[in-house]
């Protein structure tokens, strides 16, 4: 099925989101945002940066996601906040980069700082119930999945939070785990930013 995604320009040096292969059925899954403004992101802190787009319509029945580029997470601790757009969202598409590096970081005009990735839009419907169905997992939490009894045994304990610690790493919950196929524990950062509106930000380095 053919999805389309139109977008009003915003600024004059805009460019469409693209992605570097785009070979049909094994090319790339994201398609790069690129900035349209040299903007400078504070070390511990964050910035908008534009990228001259507006969401002016979309397929039904698809959403958009705002996902890392891998090259910035690496190399220079920047990652984008991660956010769902729905369908019928029709407004800008400016990302914000949170730099958690000790020194400010400058995002050069024309530089690719996120990726637009396309889902099918689902849409369960959900029930109250006093029934819970059985499954082999139970209500096995954190970690559970990750490795065998032994090796539990072995190579990980829990910590008295939320980390946990395999041959000396720690570990923490995937803050943003939307699916069976994003991993359910990542690397814990070396610091956690509070932003200003109290919520925690974490640096994802697996993504």
């Amino acid at each position: 099925m053919l999805v389309d995604i139109q977008l009003k320009k915003t600024h004059p040096d805009a460019v469409l989101p693209q992605v570097n292969n785009p070979e049909p059925g094994t090319g790339d899954t994201g398609f790069d945002l690129t900035a349209v403004e040299t903007t400078t992101i504070p070390a511990k802190g964050s910035a908008v940066v534009p990228v001259g787009l507006t969401l002016a319509s979309i397929t039904p029945g698809y959403w958009l996601r705002i996902e890392p580029r891998s090259g910035l997470g690496f190399k220079h601790n920047i990652q984008p906040h991660l956010g769902v757009i729905d369908n019928g969202y029709r407004g800008d598409l400016g990302v914000k980069l949170y730099n958690f590096g000790d020194d400010e970081y400058v995002v050069e005009k024309l530089t690719r700082i996120a990726q637009l990735v396309l889902y099918p839009l689902i849409q369960p419907t959900f029930t109250f119930t006093d029934h819970v169905s059985e499954s082999t997992r139970g209500d096995k939490g954190f970690g559970s999945s990750d490795t065998s009894e032994q090796d539990n045994d072995n190579d990980e304990q829990i910590s008295d939070d939320i980390y946990i610690y395999r041959e000396g790493i720690r570990y923490m919950p995937n803050p943003v785990r939307v699916c069976d196929s994003d991993p359910e524990y990542i690397l814990a950062p070396d610091d956690i930013m509070t932003t200003s509106d109290e919520s925690i930000t974490y640096i994802t380095d697996n993504v």
